[in-house]
C-alpha cells in the first residue's frame, strides 16, 4: 500500500495564486500550504472544508506544507476524500488496484501502466485471459 507521511488536519481558509492555500490547522495555527494542482479545482476549492496536509522539514523548500486531500460533504451526511496532489493520484489508484481494495476490479490478473491505445496513452490497463478494462482520467 502507498505510504504517506503523518498527515496533519486543518480547515481550508482559501486557495489563491493557483499554488497557495491558507489553512487553519487543528492546533489553531494558520499556515500557507503548497497546492500541487494547477487546475481551477472549482469542485474541491471549498473554504471551510477539512483538509489534510503533509509536512516537510526540507530547508530548501519555500513552504513547509503540502495540501494532499480535502474532505467534501456528500448526500446523507457522507464525506468524500478527494486527492488534491495530482502527482500522487495515479500512485494512489495503482496502490488500490494492486491491493485489491477496489472490489469490482480486484479479480484481474495483470495491471499495466501507461498503455498506448491508438493515439492515446491510458493510465492503466487491467487484463486477464477473458476480459480487459482500460482506465484513464
Amino acid at each position: 500500500m502507498l505510504a504517506y507521511p503523518a498527515l496533519v488536519p486543518g480547515t481550508l481558509i482559501k486557495r489563491y495564486k493557483r499554488f497557495l492555500a491558507d489553512v487553519r490547522l487543528d492546533d489553531g495555527r494558520e499556515v500557507v500550504a503548497h497546492c500541487p494542482n494547477t487546475g481551477s479545482m472549482k469542485a474541491v476549492n471549498v473554504p471551510g472544508c477539512r483538509v489534510w496536509l503533509s509536512p516537510s522539514d526540507n530547508p530548501k523548500r519555500k513552504l513547509a506544507w503540502t495540501w494532499e486531500f480535502i474532505e467534501l460533504p456528500q448526500a446523507g451526511g457522507q464525506v468524500a476524500l478527494a486527492s488534491v496532489h495530482t502527482g500522487r493520484a495515479n500512485r494512489i489508484v495503482e496502490s488500490a488496484l494492486e491491493a485489491g481494495t477496489l472490489a469490482p476490479l480486484a479479480s484481474y490478473a495483470t495491471l499495466r501502466r501507461e498503455v498506448k491505445v491508438a493515439d492515446a496513452r491510458l493510465d492503466f490497463m487491467l487484463d486477464d485471459p477473458v476480459r480487459g478494462v482500460l482506465i484513464s482520467r
